[in-house]
């Protein structure tokens, strides 16, 4: 899973996916996340909201995860 937006420290979407434009990459970071960040572009407002997400492919159907951020 790509859970930091970053590829060989390159920016990197790869494994996400959207609802609404595609995502901008930004590079100011919460402290101690890696150097990559996005930004959620709004775009059509009949399209919000915007969302990304990342599918667990290991998650089974009605099971119960405890995911931090």
């Amino acid at each position: 899973m790509n859970g930091s937006f970053e590829s060989d420290s390159v920016f990197s979407l790869e494994g996400w996916e959207w609802t609404c434009d595609e995502q901008t990459a930004v590079s100011h970071a919460p402290a101690d996340s890696g150097d990559r960040a996005v930004r959620l572009n709004m775009g059509d407002p009949d399209r919000s909201p915007s969302y990304l997400f990342h599918r667990i492919p290991f998650a089974e159907n009605g099971a119960h995860r405890m995911l931090g951020g």
